[in-house]
Order: C-alpha cells, then sequence, then structure tokens
C-alpha cells in the first residue's frame, strides 16, 4: 500500500445553535402580603435575641415560629445598628440576613416556620421550585431551586458556583438529565440564576479530521503527539486506548454504578487507524492547527545512523562476548546467529506524560553478528553505541590473570587424596543440605565447589572461588598430618605333648589231637619278614610303615604247638613351634600377617561308559590352611594404643587313610595397652585323652596272669596356642622416634646378615672350605 504525497483534510461541524439559555427567568420574593406603607419607630438595644426578633416579625407577617433552643446556643444573639425608622416590609428581608449571618434556615410549612442551623436544612424540606411551579412565601428563607442546562455541564456549573461561594452554603446537586438541583437562601437565587443564564450557552464547534501518515506508524506516533503536546501546555490531547478483553463473569449480582466523573478540560482527540495507517482527530480548528504542525515535525523520513563495525576477539568466544552484552541490555535476546530483532533501545526512551503514556523511541538497537571463521562480532550501531559496546568488549574479552582461575591443586604428602577428597564433598553437601536431605539454599553459581582426589600426582584438585580456597586450604593442612607409625611384634608360640601306652599279646594254639573235629588254623601270627622256622625273635623302637620310628617292642615265639607275637609301646612327645612375624602400620590403618599352608587331598570320580565298563578319573583337590592375624592400632591421649585384633587360625590333622581333618579357631577382641607393652592374648589349647583295651572273658580278670589275656591302649595329646602382640610407637617426623626405628632396623639387618654368613660358611665336606654363592649379602646388593 503506497499513501498518498498530499495530505487529506476533512472537517465535520456541528451546526450553530441559538445563543440564548434555556434556564427561564422567575421571581424569588414571597408572594405579596398586604403590609402597608407603615413606618415603624423602633427603640431597638444594640444587642437583641434573635427570639425577640423573631417575635417581632412573626407578629407583623402573622407567622407561628418553632425551634430548638439547643440548636441555637450560642447563636441567640445579633448586633444592630439601625439608622432611623424601618418599615414594616423591610422587617423580612432584616429577618433574612440576621438568619443568614448566624448560618440558621427557616422554612415554612402552613403558618408554622421551623428554624434550624443551615446544615440541616433539608430535613425542613424547603420549598421546590422550578422554572414555572412553585411559589415562595414569607417564612420560606431556603428553597430548592432546579435549574435545567443545555450546553454547560452540570458539574462544571455546580464547581463554578462553588468557587463564588454560590449555592454551597447548603447543598448543591447534578444529575444525568443535565440538572443542576441547588439549595440555598431564597434571596441569593437571582443571582445564582444569572450566572447560569451567562455560562449555559453553545461554545465553539469541534471538527474531525483525519491525516494520512507516510513514515511513521499511526500508533506509534499517536502517544508521541500526546506527550509532546502537553509539554507545551497549549494543547490537552486524550489518545483513544486499546480495547480491553472482556473481565469474565463471576456471578449474577451487578455491579454498583459508577458516580459521573467530573468532565475534563477540553481536548484533541486523537485515534490511530492501524489499517490504514491514520491518524484520526477531533477537537477545536485552533487545537487541530498545533495537532497538525507537531505531525508534520515527527512525521519525517528516518535516518539510519548505524554503521558497520568488525570486532576481533582474542582471548574469549565471540558468543561468550555476546551473551555479555545481551545480559547487560545493549542487544535484545534473540535465539540463533544473526541480526538481533527490533527493540527500541532504553537510553533513548522520551519523558513519560502526566497521563503515565511513554512514546517508544525511533532508534533501533544493535544488530550484532558472529562471525566463527575469525571468532568476531560484526555490529551495526551508531557511535554512541559502537563506544559502549567497544567499552564492554574491553572489560569482556581480557586475558584471564592467574589469581582469577578458580583451581586450586593441593599436594599431599601423608593422606589419601581420594579419602580426603570424599570427607571434604561431605562438608561441602552438608552446608547447603539438612539432615533429611532437602535443599536448604540455593548454590549460587560462583559458590560451586567441586574437590577431586588425584592419585597419579598424590594431590587434591579443588574448583572453587577464592574466598572458598581459603578455608578449604586450612582445612586439608589440618587432615594432611604426618600420622605417628606403629611396628607390631606378634609371636605365635605352639606347645604340644604327645604320651601314648599300648600292649597287645596275642596267641594262636595248634590243638588237633585234643579236639574232635577240630578245622585247624590255616593262617598264622608271623610277623612281617620272620620265617617258618624262626623260633623267637624281637625288637625295639621299630619303623612304621612310613618309615619312621615309633620306639615300639615286639617280640615273636613259634614252635609246633604255639605261636605269641607281642606288641608294646610307651611313648612321649614334646614340641614348640615359633613364629615371629613383624608388621609396621600407620596410626588407624589395618596391619595383617598372614601365612597360608596348602593340603593336598586325592580325589577319585567314577563314571560309566554306555557298555557299563567303569571309568576311574583322578586328581588331587587342593585345601589352604591360613593363620591370619588382623591388628588396627589407635594411639590415645598419653601414647596409649587401643588395638583392634582379629585372629583366625585353621588347619589339618593327618590321618591314615583318610582325609585330614579341618580345624578352625579364632580370637576377636579390642585391649588397651601402654607403649612398648606385651600382651598374651591367652592359650588356644586343644586336649585329647583316651583309655581302653580288650580281654578275653574270664581269663583276661584273673589278677597278674590275667595280663596275658588282655590289651591296653591310653592315649594323652596336647596342643597349645599362646599369641604374644607387643606394640610400639614409632613417630618419624620426631628426632626420638627416627632414632627408634633405625635402631630397629639395624637389629634385624644384624640378624639376618648372622644367618647370611652361616648359610655361606657351611662345609658340605668336611675341613673342605665352601665356595661363596653370589650374591654375598643380599641388602648390599645395588
Amino acid at each position: 500500500y503506497e499513501p498518498p504525497e498530499e495530505t487529506t483534510l476533512k472537517t465535520v461541524e456541528q451546526p450553530n445553535k441559538p445563543a440564548e439559555s434555556t434556564i427561564i427567568r422567575r421571581s424569588y420574593k414571597p408572594e405579596p402580603v398586604d403590609l402597608g406603607e407603615e413606618t415603624l419607630e423602633l427603640n431597638l438595644p444594640e444587642k437583641l435575641k434573635i427570639v425577640q426578633l423573631l417575635a417581632l416579625v412573626g407578629e407583623y407577617l402573622h407567622l407561628d415560629y418553632m425551634y430548638d433552643p439547643v440548636q441555637l446556643r450560642g447563636k441567640d444573639e445579633v448586633t444592630l445598628r439601625l439608622r432611623g425608622p424601618i418599615k414594616i416590609k423591610d422587617l423580612y428581608p432584616l429577618l433574612e440576613s440576621v438568619l443568614k449571618f448566624k448560618g440558621l434556615a427557616m422554612a415554612r410549612k402552613g403558618n408554622l416556620v421551623t428554624i434550624v442551623p443551615a446544615s440541616e436544612a433539608l430535613n425542613i424540606d424547603p420549598a421546590l421550585l422550578d422554572a414555572e411551579k412553585g411559589s415562595v412565601q414569607y417564612g420560606d428563607v431556603i428553597v430548592t431551586r432546579i435549574f435545567k442546562l443545555k450546553h454547560i455541564d452540570p458539574t462544571s456549573a455546580k464547581n463554578l458556583l462553588a468557587g463564588m461561594k454560590l449555592g454551597a452554603d447548603i447543598n448543591t446537586s447534578i444529575s444525568e438529565a443535565k440538572m443542576l438541583i441547588v439549595t440555598g437562601y431564597a434571596y441569593r437565587m437571582p443571582r445564582i440564576e444569572q450566572l447560569l443564564r451567562m455560562i449555559d450557552k453553545p461554545g465553539e464547534p469541534k471538527q474531525f479530521k483525519f491525516r494520512q501518515l507516510k513514515y511513521t506508524m499511526a500508533t506509534k506516533l499517536a502517544p508521541q503527539i500526546k506527550t509532546l503536546a502537553e509539554q507545551l501546555g497549549t494543547v490537552s490531547v486524550s489518545v483513544a486506548a486499546a480495547p480491553a478483553p472482556p473481565a469474565p463473569r463471576h456471578g449474577r449480582r451487578p455491579a454498583p454504578r459508577p458516580a459521573p466523573s467530573p468532565k475534563k478540560e477540553a481536548a484533541v482527540y486523537l485515534d490511530a487507524d492501524e489499517r490504514t495507517n491514520r491518524i484520526m482527530m477531533i477537537g477545536l480548528a485552533e487545537q487541530l492547527d498545533a495537532v497538525e504542525k507537531l505531525i508534520d515535525v515527527l512525521d519525517v523520513e528516518q535516518r539510519d545512523l548505524r554503521t558497520l563495525r568488525l570486532y576481533e576477539i582474542q582471548h574469549v568466544g565471540a558468543e561468550e562476548v555476546k551473551e555479555k552484552l545481551t545480559e547487560l541490555g545493549i542487544i535484545g535476546g534473540g535465539k540463533g546467529k544473526g541480526t538481533t530483532p527490533y527493540k527500541p533501545t532504553k537510553d533513548k526512551t522520551a519523558p513519560s506524560s502526566a497521563g503515565g503514556v511513554v512514546s517508544e523511541p525511533l532508534v533501533e538497537e544493535p544488530q550484532v553478528v558472529i562471525i566463527d571463521a575469525t571468532n568476531s562480532l560484526l555490529v551495526n550501531a551508531t557511535d554512541e553505541q559502537h563506544s559502549r559496546i567497544a567499552s564492554i568488549i574491553g572489560y569482556v574479552d581480557s586475558e584471564t590473570l592467574e589469581q582469577a582461575i578458580p583451581y586450586e591443586i593441593y599436594q599431599l604428602e601423608n593422606q589419601s587424596p581420594v579419602e580426603i577428597a570424599e570427607i571434604l564433598n561431605k562438608l561441602v553437601q552438608e552446608t547447603v543440605k539438612d539432615k533429611e536431605g532437602k535443599i536448604q539454599k540455593v548454590v549460587k553459581k560462583e559458590e560451586n565447589i567441586t574437590i577431586i582426589g588425584d592419585e597419579n600426582t598424590f594431590s587434591l584438585i579443588v574448583y572453587a572461588s577464592k574466598k572458598n580456597q581459603e578455608w578449604i586450604k586450612k582445612l586439608i593442612d589440618k587432615l594432611d598430618k604426618r600420622r605417628p607409625q606403629v611396628l607390631i611384634d606378634v609371636s605365635l608360640v605352639e606347645i604340644t605333648r604327645d604320651k601314648e601306652f599300648a600292649y597287645d599279646l596275642s596267641l594262636i594254639t595248634n590243638a588237633r589231637d585234643l579236639v574232635t573235629g577240630n578245622i585247624g588254623i590255616t593262617g598264622k601270627i608271623l610277623p612281617l619278614g620272620a620265617g617258618a622256622s624262626t623260633v623267637l625273635e624281637g625288637g625295639f623302637n621299630l619303623k612304621d610303615a612310613e618309615g619312621k620310628y615309633t620306639k615300639s617292642v615286639v617280640g615273636f615265639y613259634n614252635d609246633d604247638r604255639i605261636q605269641a607275637l607281642l606288641n608294646a609301646i610307651d611313648s612321649k612327645g614334646y614340641g614348640r613351634v615359633l613364629a615371629q612375624p613383624k608388621v609396621l602400620v600407620n596410626d588407624n590403618e589395618e596391619g595383617l600377617i598372614e601365612t597360608t599352608e596348602k593340603t593336598y587331598v586325592k580325589e577319585e570320580t567314577t563314571s560309566y561308559t554306555s557298555e557299563g565298563i567303569p571309568i576311574t578319573t583322578s586328581k588331587w583337590q587342593e585345601y589352604p590352611a591360613v593363620i591370619k592375624l588382623s591388628i588396627t592400632p589407635n594411639i590415645s591421649e598419653g601414647d596409649l594404643l587401643r588395638l583392634v585384633i582379629d585372629m583366625t587360625r585353621e588347619d589339618f590333622e593327618k590321618k591314615e587313610n583318610a582325609p585330614p581333618d579341618y580345624r578352625t579357631s579364632n580370637v576377636n577382641t579390642t585391649v588397651t595397652v601402654p607403649d612398648g607393652s606385651t600382651i598374651i592374648l591367652g592359650g588356644l589349647t586343644k586336649l585329647k585323652q583316651a583309655k581302653g583295651g580288650s580281654k578275653v572273658p574270664l581269663l583276661g580278670d584273673i589278677p597278674l596272669v590275667g595280663a596275658l589275656f588282655r590289651t591296653v591302649s591310653n592315649s594323652d595329646k596336647t596342643s597349645k596356642l599362646y599369641i604374644f602382640v607387643k606394640a610400639n610407637i614409632l613417630r618419624p617426623d620426631e628426632t626420638i622416634g627416627l632414632g627408634q626405628l633405625q635402631q630397629i632396623s639395624a637389629r634385624n639387618k644384624e640378624a639376618f646378615e648372622k644367618a647370611e654368613d652361616e648359610f655361606q660358611a657351611h662345609q658340605s665336606i668336611p675341613g673342605v672350605e665352601p665356595e661363596p654363592i653370589d650374591p654375598l649379602h643380599i641388602l648390599e646388593q645395588d
């Protein structure tokens, strides 16, 4: 749509009306009464009671009076100074003036006149008058007059009377039918009527015009015209408001009718027609001329004062710089790359008018485009906008200072980085959450804290603000303390005692001739290795099947009639097994000593083929027996050691032609001992005793001789395990503790080297010096 070049004007004038007012004159004098022209010679005192004056006037006017003395209190006396005689007809005007002066009102009903304060005049029903109806009688000091207005607004007329102190003595009200209702003193009504007739005349006719705009949108130009016109102070402008959406109905109750708002000064009415981009105007000819001059000034071709500049970003990303410009309000918050949407700049806003309408500026905001290839910004803006953008880029595009980097690396010396990171992360999390895990406050971006433990560099990496780095560093220094060490010396001593006694005499007799039908004995009891012709044989401390000496006695007798075999054993054994492991652990850390012995048991598995042929598979299955000692020391005040000890012992008891028996023993205890003290955890004692034997009935019970007919088997096996624990506190960071550690290490080294020397000095052939075996000393190797 291309608007025409010329300006289109159209004027609509209201038809001329006669200048006469519609208010009709009427009389406010009391109806004539025959009072005569008699002149009274009154000798009145200078101060007169109003009641006396009422009595005097009532006598001549034939009126009865009613009043309340309480309401007249303070108003019942008046000072009169009359010059010469007064006529009877002038008594009533005198009474009216006195009542007005004292703020009293009087109304008549029949011959009874009621007197009240002026503020209560409406309560005594003053006489109602209009242009033709109603009359005024003596006693009607207060009357109510209805004026029908045609041209002037009743509110304006009321304000005029109030400004001139007319009609405001009693009451003045208005109605929507252009009526003005005035209640006041009757003698002042002609003056009020005269004023209303003077102002109730038609004014200058209004005109309607429209103006076609070329370069500016009508909706934006109308508020700007209003602002400029009101700042000039010569023209008042009102702009049509946008239609408001209908309010939802919440019930059927009708809203109260608003009171009529007072009419403002005549103003030029403007309305913008978006469809044709025109400004509609209604007002007086002089006012419309002033508005058109403003339109001529504003509706001009707009100049784009913006220029292109390229800003190269050196230290940060161009996207980050654009975000900062958006946050500061320099450019709009358009999404994506490219030209930002149109939005008026905030620094060019025109001053607001009295009505609160702010005009929108005509200067567009800067346009910013990101050039990814060169990490730069292409900006289209005015010189002033370029100056602000360059200043902001100077702050944002700066090299990051080392002290501004929120990362710090703390090198640890003693404690595990992962453990300290876990402690610190729990502490940081507890500062923003309550016991139930609910968030107490929202953590700001600058308060985010991240702590990571790096095992490779044995350090902590902390991401936090400078303020938080200070207290985190102090806490790390306190946690990364070198803890004392504890040297744990354990002695495992096992003492065994075995005692066994066995007696057995076996006899076999050959008596074929003594027993009829004797079946004989086919077997012999010859001992292993004895010939058939052996008569007597014996042995002491014989070996068993495995080749071990049993300290047993065996005797054998053989002839044609009898064979006898004697087995007797009485053995005792004592043993002591010692293990002395040592371990050096840090305070509050676990020290573990563990030995493992494996026993192999043969397992056979038989399977059958489809023909029923058995196939036997054998394998040796290992079973471990572990001796495990776990000790966790804790150093308390006064160099007392709290030891948490957990000991487990497993072993096997070998048996012939059967799998070994498995047994286990456990000790779990917590003790507190002084530094350098030795404690005995107690003995794990195992006792196995047995007595038994066999005999020949009756013969075995014969004293002395019965020993030939019985066997004896007694055994007594005892095993005791003692655990001795000695703990010494070592502090490597102290001079004394370091010396202790060196002494212990030197003593152990000396014992080891002595054992090495004995090994190297061992002679395989007596008298022949052995050749040394490399290395001579293991601890001295490079």
